[in-house]
């Protein structure tokens, strides 16, 4: 029988925490143990499930970790997710981070701390959005030669009460398509005398209406024809659920970063996210060389090394699994033998972060 998980839910007082602890009350793999708020929030003290329609559960919404809990899940703000990092580090809690609209600087201290917890990070929660992004990945590949050029589009809904624009996932599905084909400039809505539209720009197109949990349509616009990719949630659910998977794989893993191409096993496509170097003194600078998902296929369809601009080095050998040959000070060793490699480097600002990943074909 498995273990039933012992769950913490961050920003539990909101809209998705509410959702989160509705649907993890009735899963038998989960208890709810725990619920936290930011420490001004007018609800602290009352009952989770009362907050959350599902009757009483006997959990107390607190404002920092009492209970002992398995894994926390953090649905709130920038602010309070880097409240509640500073917590479950501290504690060695694994924490899935569902929170967005974090700025490089706050992404910078999940990487930093995935050094010692494991950490789920993603922009979606969401299985579909998830697959999306995979058929996004598919398209650009395709789309990347084409003779008379492509242009990339992302027009995202939410509702009215959403505090970041574009959303974390249009900015996701951005960074898929430009990491693939090349574009380096963003345009958020066009006004005015804007002139003919530049090959190298991706647009971002953000509505604000009703109650819409979500919408996503990545366009590519060619001569005569285009092509779209929509996904649509129809009710918060579907972030919910896929946070509370993203929970129980997240529960039993080693410290690292993860994402939900991990605990969805959408892993089979080439996903670059390396965020620039940053750090807050001479001698801590922290690199997440991050998450390098790479196809077998693809890797065979290009040169036998692939330069990655973090000074990383994909080379095709006869070894067995990912495994980088010299790994950098304090960088976990955690090999995936089907193609998943996670490196956060401390380094000096004075040095360069190298090392060499191989994958046997």
């Amino acid at each position: 029988m498995k273990k039933v998980l012992q769950l913490g839910i961050n920003g539990a007082a909101g809209r998705m925490g509410q959702r989160v602890i509705a649907l993890a009350s009735v899963d038998k793999e989960l208890n709810v143990t725990a619920g936290y708020e930011w420490s001004a929030s007018d609800r602290l003290g009352y009952d989770v499930g009362e907050l959350s329609g599902v009757g009483a559960l006997g959990v107390i919404l607190t404002a920092e970790i009492g209970k002992p809990v398995d894994v926390v899940i953090d649905f709130s703000t920038p602010e309070g997710c880097m409240n509640i990092l500073d917590q479950c580090a501290a504690r060695s809690i694994p924490l899935v981070v569902a929170t967005t609209g974090l700025t490089l600087a706050h992404r910078t201290r999940v990487a930093q701390a995935a050094q010692t917890i494991p950490i789920l990070m993603a922009p979606s929660m969401s299985l579909a959005v998830n697959i999306a992004m995979k058929l996004v990945a598919d398209s650009a590949r395709a789309l990347k030669n084409h003779s008379t050029g492509v242009d990339v589009e992302i027009v995202e809904r939410h509702h009215r009460f959403k505090q970041d624009a574009p959303s974390g996932t249009a900015l996701k599905f951005g960074e898929i398509v430009a990491q693939i084909m090349g574009q380096e400039k963003q345009v958020h809505g066009r006004e005015g005398q804007t002139g003919e539209r530049q090959r190298n720009e991706i647009g971002y197109h953000a509505l604000r209406v009703g109650d819409n949990v979500g919408e996503h349509t990545i366009v590519f616009g060619m001569l005569g024809e285009t092509l779209e990719v929509t996904v649509r949630g129809q009710s918060r659910d579907s972030y919910a659920a896929g946070s509370l998977t993203a929970a129980k794989y997240l529960a039993t893993k080693t410290a690292g970063l993860y994402t939900m191409a991990d605990a969805l096993g959408l892993w089979d496509a080439l996903v670059l996210e390396i965020p620039p170097m940053c750090g807050n003194s001479i001698e801590d600078v922290v690199i997440p060389c991050s998450w390098i998902v790479c196809r077998i296929g693809d890797l065979l369809r290009q040169a036998a090394t692939l330069s990655v601009s973090s000074g990383f080095e994909v080379s095709h050998s006869n070894q067995c699994d990912w495994r980088p040959s010299s790994w950098p000070r304090a960088a976990p060793r955690n090999p995936r033998p089907w193609g998943l490699v996670r490196a956060a480097c401390l380094i000096s600002r004075s040095k360069h972060c190298r090392g060499s990943l191989r994958k046997a074909f």
